[in-house]
């Protein structure tokens, strides 16, 4: 999209949305499904920041028309998992959980409150590589109280039970033989992997797809999981005006 088109958009005097000429409305419907991430979601995504007449019904023709979606919808959901004890901020809690996609490893850690999701590829599927992702994300956001995940052998060493103890954390871990009581993260899971084999199966770039992700209001609620996480929306490549990638304080949780 070249500058003369995109200063063709233009704030709209009532709110903080963008209005999308004509001409421009095909690219944004790509943008909105860019991540494939449901009917729900792209109309929730851009409610929040563009808009133009039949907007609404031009994005569930798009998304209905999507083979992509099709071939990876949910044909018998399961019962809703059950959630431990719910945070009271940000990164009080975060759940883990080591996955193989397309012959690699990769850690998942996701913050309980906000739903934010944290995706690192692992060189080596081992404790040391477990704690080098997991003190970046530390040393970034924070040191939680707790770290959940399963019974896998990377949790287990003695080298991660120095770790708990030396960045003063507590350590615990799910019920063996039943991740689902790792709920966060088993839900979390499902969902970037659908991210991934969808982003694999068009060609398209996941890092692209997770960011979306992130900025997309979670069902039931008024925010997505990175305005919880941190406070704020963040820039994608949907048109959004200033005032909307301001700092705001969200007091909605993430629970579900």
């Amino acid at each position: 999209m070249d500058g003369q088109s995109t200063r063709a958009m233009f704030r709209s005097q009532s709110g903080d949305r963008v209005i999308v000429p004509h001409s421009l409305r095909a690219a944004m419907l790509d943008r909105v499904h860019y991540a494939h991430i449901g009917m729900n979601s792209c109309l929730s995504r851009a409610k929040e920041c563009i808009y133009w007449p039949s907007m609404d019904a031009e994005i569930r023709e798009y998304v209905s028309r999507c083979s992509t979606c099709r071939n990876f919808d949910v044909k018998q959901p399961k019962e809703s998992l059950i959630s431990h004890t719910f945070p009271l901020r940000p990164w009080a809690k975060v759940e883990t959980v080591i996955f193989p996609f397309q012959h690699y490893e990769y850690l998942m850690t996701v913050d309980n409150y906000s739903s934010f999701v944290e995706v690192d590829c692992l060189k080596k599927a081992t404790s040391k590589e477990v704690i080098k992702c997991l003190k970046r994300h530390f040393s970034r956001y924070g040191i939680p109280d707790i770290v959940v995940n399963d019974n896998g052998p990377q949790y287990l060493s003695q080298e991660f039970a120095e770790f708990s103890r030396n960045w003063s954390f507590q350590h615990t871990v799910t019920s063996p033989y039943y991740s689902q009581s790792n709920g966060k993260v088993e839900g979390s899971i499902k969902t970037v992997k659908k991210i991934m084999k969808k982003a694999a199966a068009t060609g398209s770039d996941p890092w692209l797809w997770l960011l979306d992700y992130r900025n997309t209001p979670t069902e039931g609620l008024q925010s997505s999981p990175v305005q919880r996480r941190i406070g704020r929306r963040t820039k994608t490549r949907l048109p959004t005006t200033t005032s909307l990638l301001r700092p705001e304080i969200h007091d909605e949780s993430g629970s579900y």
